[in-house]
């Protein structure tokens, strides 16, 4: 999830601060998983240059990779992300299967027509707040993209209900061993949202114990993140000349309907464009 967006140095200092831990705090996340096997398999075997966009520490790049059919290239602005990436496909014996890259989403560092699909899981368009930056993005998507190609993302659709029970409430997302030996990692987090703005901030608190210190040493990380209408995800991929082929409501490829969880779109870039 962790993301290259425009403004700076900003967010990928928050996702360095949040590196090693990040595969930790996400196996709190009921979808993860679902998410991770739906990349996994959305693809035809004739996607053979695959980009996905904030890759961070690799899980799904390194997904891709293993079945030897593609060539796939990660990007995040995150560099300790991308060394944990670099770890991990080196320990799967995967690191001459893909390529990892420094970027941001707005101005990809590859030449027109690379790729055949683009992907962008996790929800990772929420961490791009402006208008204007998101649509940047998905030019630059199709730009990259060849014709005929893919741009696969999702993002969830907010339950007003829940949000509104756990506006401001933390939530324990990990509870297990630290890094150093013997120690214990608490991982919460809370949202704290505004509503008429389809703004949510949230906040992460890593409290570490150790056995051999009665301190228990705390570190806070906060970052703004945005939601966002079914429609408006369409019409950003209009904007940016691709045809939406696909809108499901679930990992599983359920149908979209006002009451489902998740937006997983597939756009595509026609063939005739030049």
């Amino acid at each position: 999830m962790s993301v290259a967006v425009p403004g700076g140095a900003e967010a990928p200092a928050v996702y360095d601060r949040l590196a090693a831990v990040y595969d930790r705090w996400l196996s709190g996340d009921e979808t993860a998983a679902a998410c991770l096997e739906f990349y996994r398999g959305v693809l035809p075997a004739e996607d053979r240059d695959v980009l996905e966009l904030g890759c961070g520490t690799g899980r799904i790049a390194a997904a891709l990779a293993e079945d030897g059919r593609r060539r796939v290239v990660g990007l995040d602005g995150s560099m300790a992300m991308l060394e944990l990436a670099r770890s991990r496909l080196a320990a799967a014996d995967l690191a001459g299967e893909a390529r990892l890259v420094a970027g941001q989403l707005d101005l990809l560092p590859f030449e027109a027509e690379t790729f055949d699909a683009v992907l962008l899981p996790m929800r990772t368009i929420g961490h791009v707040l402006e208008v204007d930056e998101r649509l940047a993005c998905f030019r630059e998507v199709a730009r990259v993209l060849r014709p005929g190609g893919r741009f696969v993302l999702d993002h969830y659709q907010l339950d007003r209900g829940w949000a509104e029970r756990h506006d401001g409430v933390p939530r324990l997302m990990y509870a297990g061993p630290g890094d150093a030996p013997a120690s214990a990692l608490n991982i919460w987090d809370r949202y704290d949202y505004d509503f008429p703005c389809r703004r949510l901030r949230c906040t992460v608190r890593l409290q570490v114990a150790s056995p051999v210190s009665a301190v228990v040493s705390v570190d806070v990380v906060t970052f703004d993140f945005a939601w966002f209408e079914v429609q408006d995800v369409v019409a950003l991929g209009a904007a940016a000349g691709l045809t939406l082929e696909s809108c499901w409501g679930s990992f599983d490829r359920e149908p979209f309907d006002a009451g489902a969880d998740e937006m997983v779109f597939v756009f595509r870039k026609p063939r005739d464009v030049a």
